[in-house]
């Protein structure tokens, strides 16, 4: 005849409640999942489920592949971010400096087709048009191109 293993269960709360014995394995019925218990932690640890809600924390992802849209509070990124798809940033902040606005890049921004302003457009530095630095713009050819 078959053993059954029957392991420690309850609902979500009970589980957070609940500091098992070391390497003890309890079960959460709301979600699903198994919690792993160190003798000190209350509610244990929590293994991901394949249909569970979580939140990562201090993880590091490998290729991940995400599909079906991700919304995202706050990046901040040091290297290299590789987008394929249509990006869209809601934040309204308008621009006052270099360092401030709904995206803001620290090192130079390349782009490699149409470059379309909505707004107006404050250039701090040299401006160079076709390979030839503008080092002046005159009042009266900016009213000629108005």
């Amino acid at each position: 005849m078959p053993y059954q293993i029957q392991l420690r269960r309850g609902t979500t709360a009970q589980n957070t409640a609940f500091t098992g014995a070391i390497g003890e394995l309890t079960v959460d019925t709301q979600l699903n999942v198994l919690r792993v218990q160190d003798g000190s932690t209350a509610g244990g640890f929590p293994l991901v489920g394949t249909a569970s809600a979580q939140t990562l924390t201090n993880k590091t992802l490998t290729a991940p592949v995400i599909t079906g849209g991700l919304t995202i509070d706050t990046v901040s990124a040091s290297g290299i971010v590789g987008i394929a798809g249509i990006t869209t940033i809601t934040n309204a902040t308008q621009s006052t400096t270099a360092g401030t606005g709904a995206l803001v890049v620290t090192g130079g921004h390349g782009v490699g087709g149409n470059l379309y302003v909505g707004g107006n457009t404050a250039i701090a530095g040299a401006l160079t048009v076709g390979g030839a630095n503008i080092k002046s713009f005159s009042i009266a050819m900016a009213a000629a191109m108005a």
